[in-house]
C-alpha cells in the first residue's frame, strides 16, 4: 500500500490535471491504510515504553486513539523523558509529532512549557474524542456543550 512510483491525476469539476508522480507514502482513505498506521502507532508506542502493562516506566500515562496520543504525566521531567523517547521512535518509521495541533494542560498556573527546547502554550481547554476536557477537571462546560448539541430547533 506504499504509493512509491505511482503516477495520480486530480479531478477538478470535469477537468483532469497532468499526470504527477508520487515517491512516498500511504494510500489514505481506506481500511488498510488505517489498520497499517495503527499497527505502526502502536509498534512505536510499544518500543516508547512509557505505558507498561498498565504501570508506567516514566511516572506518565499514554492515552492513545487512532493519531491522537495523549501524555499525562505528574512531573514535568517525565513528560519531557517521555516526548523525547516518543518522538526519536517515531522518527525511525517516518512519522513526526505536529507541534502545531500540539497542546499542553496543567493545573499549575505557568503560561506555557519548554519541552525539548519547544515552547507548548498553556490550553486550559480542549477537545479529546468529542469530549471538552478543562485543566481544572470541571464538567460543567461539557455538560453545556452536550445540552446545546441536543437542543432541535
Amino acid at each position: 500500500m506504499i504509493l512509491k512510483n505511482t503516477r495520480c491525476k486530480v479531478k477538478i469539476e470535469r477537468n483532469l490535471t497532468r499526470e504527477f508522480k508520487i515517491n512516498q507514502g500511504l494510500r489514505q482513505g481506506d481500511m488498510l491504510s488505517t489498520v497499517l498506521f495503527n499497527v505502526i502507532l502502536e509498534r512505536v508506542m510499544r518500543k516508547t515504553q512509557v505505558n507498561n502493562l498498565g504501570g508506567t516506566l516514566f511516572i506518565s500515562q499514554n492515552l492513545a486513539y487512532a493519531d491522537d496520543v495523549d501524555m499525562i504525566s505528574r512531573r514535568l521531567k517525565d513528560l519531557e523523558e517521555g516526548l523525547e523517547r516518543l518522538e526519536k521512535e517515531a522518527e525511525k518509521v517516518e512519522l513526526k509529532v505536529n507541534r502545531a495541533n500540539t497542546q499542553k494542560s496543567t493545573t499549575r498556573n505557568d503560561n506555557f512549557i519548554e519541552l525539548n527546547g519547544n515552547k507548548y502554550e498553556r490550553c486550559d481547554k480542549s477537545e479529546y474524542l468529542g469530549m471538552l476536557v478543562t485543566n481544572d477537571n470541571e464538567m460543567k462546560e461539557e455538560i453545556k456543550a452536550r445540552i446545546e448539541l441536543n437542543k432541535l430547533y
